[in-house]
């Protein structure tokens, strides 16, 4: 009967502390995604920025694309990242990586459509080109009022996404650790909660017992 009792009273504060670390783990890995994604973000903007305020200096480099893709391509290895020119019509004219010439028109694209209206725009989605999640910023390359077209960069976000999950398991691991300090603990408080019980029971036990011998000794025959 007291192991149910001592059960009935640990497996609530197990339950309730392995859900609070599971929560908190939860939270915590979101939260550090939320500023990883902030600054890579924050990082591509600045350098789309920095791309076309030259594109816009530079405005022969439209005319001669044999030269653009020669300069995204540089652009792309001192950026580590994809480098894509795109015309305010939506046709890929500069791109470091796919051959331009087979790539369908990009003026639809969210990131795309947001640099024409607000001037740069910022799209996370899964690319089924090279099949895992990516992040594209574009910036509008304006002159004199102008739109010439834009500048794209992306990156791959699967290492965001290996680093997170690698620390949930972490965070996961670290937690049934805990839980289980905890379910020893909760089984001390709990044999601490029903020991006087205990205690109660079995001197109730003996007095009855004694009761009993002294009612057997004293019956008359």
């Amino acid at each position: 009967m007291f192991k149910k009792i001592r059960w009935r009273i640990a497996i609530p504060y197990i339950i309730l502390i392995l859900a609070g670390l599971l929560a908190l783990g939860l939270y915590i890995s979101n939260f550090i995604e939320r500023i990883y994604l902030q600054d890579l973000e924050d990082r591509l903007i600045d350098e789309t920025r920095l791309l076309s305020e030259q594109l816009s200096d530079e405005q022969e480099l439209w005319a001669d694309l044999t030269a653009l893709d020669k300069r995204v391509r540089t652009w792309a290895n001192i950026l580590d990242a994809r480098v894509t020119i795109i015309t305010v019509a939506g046709i890929v004219v500069g791109e470091s990586e796919l051959d331009r010439v087979q790539m369908e028109n990009h003026l639809n694209r969210p990131e795309i459509q947001q640099a024409l209206a607000q001037g740069n725009g910022i799209s996370t989605r899964f690319s089924s080109t090279v099949g895992y999640r990516m992040i594209y910023v574009a910036h509008a390359v304006q002159k004199d009022d102008a739109t010439l077209g834009f500048v794209r960069l992306s990156v791959p976000l699967t290492p965001v996404d290996e680093y997170i999950m690698n620390l949930r398991w972490t965070l996961i691991g670290a937690a049934m650790v805990v839980t289980f300090l905890a379910m020893g603990l909760a089984i001390l408080v709990a044999q601490g909660v029903t020991k006087p019980l205990r205690t109660l029971t079995g001197k109730a036990e003996s007095l009855a017992l004694n009761e009993s011998l002294w009612r057997e000794h004293t019956r008359i025959p």
